[in-house]
């Protein structure tokens, strides 16, 4: 029986985590200069809700006069604000995660980076702890389904990070009530106990 609960969780888990092979992939080549998503009428880009800090960073006319190359075509984003980047979703989705680098801007790269994701309540989902930033383009995952809000958050304030190639999917809704479904089944099979006192889940670590 143990066995045949595993097999189950680990089947229901690769139904719930988002894949990035399905997952939207969101670049910034659209754009041909660097400027605030505001001034170049991106503040509903892909139908997201993009914060006031986000600008693009084009290789054409790189801000700061220093640009790596992006994941794909000639631009990325950064944080023209020097603080933390936000985006929400019209509904829910899975934030799979995205390519991050330093940006040194003003003598001033981040050197580490948080992912956080809220629901629609802004209630905290998860978040990762400070990850390092080096010189060079690195994916950070998040995993995170159900995600209404995304901040990106630099280690320190009034410093600057690249990002490129975002990336969220769909929330797989149909997978969620099989597992809804799947642990209410499980829970039927268990001799009830006594209550234990507590308040909701604590938000995951990535």
């Amino acid at each position: 029986m143990r066995a045949r609960t595993a097999l189950l969780s680990l089947v229901l888990a690769s139904l719930i985590l988002p894949s990035q092979a399905s997952a939207l992939r969101i670049g910034f080549d659209q754009f041909g200069s660097s400027s605030l998503f505001s001034t170049l009428g991106a503040s509903s880009l892909f139908g997201f809700d993009w914060s006031a800090g986000w600008a693009t960073n084009n290789l054409l006319d790189p801000v700061g006069g220093n640009l790596a190359v992006p994941i794909s075509g000639q631009t990325s984003a950064y944080n023209a604000n020097g603080g933390s980047l936000f985006i929400d979703l019209p509904s829910p989705r899975d934030f799979v995660g995205g390519f991050f680098r330093p940006l040194d801007l003003d003598g001033a790269p981040a050197t580490s980076l948080q992912l956080l994701a809220f629901d629609d309540n802004g209630q905290l989902l998860g978040q990762s702890g400070l990850t390092p930033l080096s010189g060079t383009w690195q994916f950070i995952p998040a995993g995170v389904p159900g995600v209404s809000r995304i901040e990106l958050r630099p280690g320190s304030p009034d410093t600057f990070f690249q990002v490129d190639d975002l990336r969220v999917a769909p929330e797989p809704g149909g997978a969620l009530a099989l597992a809804a479904l799947g642990l209410g089944l499980g829970a039927s099979r268990r001799r009830p106990g006594p209550a234990t006192p507590g308040s909701a889940s604590p938000p995951r670590t990535l």
